[in-house]
């Protein structure tokens, strides 16, 4: 992207961008240019253990910037899913994220629209009563978890809807990289007066994108381009093995539904039970990749994988 379209990366606070993301061409008349996320481990195969580095050491921000008040973090599907939990753990706060599935017999207590997405519509199913008295809470912070702010208009509207629902004096919106521009930072505090809230954001790094004039043109051909390339060929795996392993009764396996801290920690120790049933099985092996499905991206057994070999 940076070679052949001249798009750019400049940094403007916190750590560099070209630490953080990388640059991606899409399949889209709108838009040319995508930020890849090289520390979420969603898009790319990431060591789990610097994408849960980079969640919780944007949780600690967070801490610092909630200085002790209490609050509930609130992450998108399914980007943002594993991200949003990390960021809780390190704060020490409850944790729910978005879905794109509704639930039989579960009643949503809210939903918002994320319009740049494939999949527009979010749903919020909390069912833990810890995250619904947090969510019912005037005095409790609403920190809302994403791995990137560009304009920052989806949580600007998610805050929107869940002030309609249950009215909050504070949000907080927490971000790997903040690419917002001026314009979108004036749009927040604007918000924040008409609602009569503030609106807060911390972030491991702030920056732009520089765009050269023709670049859904560029874009457009390097794409053509792309797709007249023949498709790379990868080497059939000839076995599988299922290994069964124990998860313990009432352990969530996610945050779907709303998780609390007790919640995440004994998440924690059913992975590392996970991880020592898989590590056993693995002698021999050169490598490991952990594929997380979906919403279920928070995979401690991953960090205790990599932390174990």
């Amino acid at each position: 992207m940076g070679d052949r379209l001249g798009v750019r990366l400049r940094s403007t606070a916190g750590i560099p961008l070209d630490r953080l993301l990388g640059l991606a061409v899409r399949r889209n008349p709108k838009r040319a240019h995508l930020l890849v996320s090289t520390v979420l481990g969603k898009h790319v195969p990431t060591d789990p253990r610097h994408v849960h580095g980079a969640g919780l050491l944007l949780g600690r921000q967070v801490a610092v910037e909630l200085a002790g008040r209490p609050a509930v973090v609130i992450g998108n599907a399914e980007t943002a899913t594993a991200l949003g939990h990390c960021v809780a753990e390190a704060a020490g706060t409850p944790y729910l994220h978005s879905t794109r599935r509704p639930i039989a017999g579960v009643r949503p207590y809210g939903g918002f629209a994320e319009a740049h997405s494939h999949a527009t519509d979010h749903l919020l199913l909390p069912t833990s009563a810890p995250v619904l008295a947090a969510l019912a809470d005037p005095d409790t912070v609403v920190v809302l978890a994403d791995d990137e702010l560009s304009t920052g208009a989806t949580a600007l509207g998610t805050i929107a809807e869940l002030h309609r629902l249950a009215p909050h004096r504070a949000y907080l919106l927490a971000s790997l990289v903040d690419m917002r521009s001026p314009a979108s930072l004036a749009l927040a505090d604007t918000t924040a007066a008409e609602l009569g809230v503030s609106i807060g954001a911390v972030s491991l790094a702030a920056g732009t994108v520089e765009l050269p004039a023709d670049i859904l043109t560029a874009g457009q051909k390097l794409v053509a381009e792309l797709d007249d390339q023949p498709p790379s060929v990868v080497a059939p795996r000839t076995t599988a093995e299922r290994i069964a392993v124990r998860w313990p009764s009432g352990v969530a396996v996610g945050a779907r539904h709303g998780v609390d801290a007790a919640g995440t920690a004994a998440l924690a120790a059913a992975c590392a039970d996970v991880s020592t049933t898989i590590t056993a099985r693995l002698t021999g092996a050169e490598s490991v990749l952990v594929l997380g499905f979906e919403e279920l991206m928070y995979a401690r057994a991953a960090d205790r994988l990599g932390a174990d070999r």
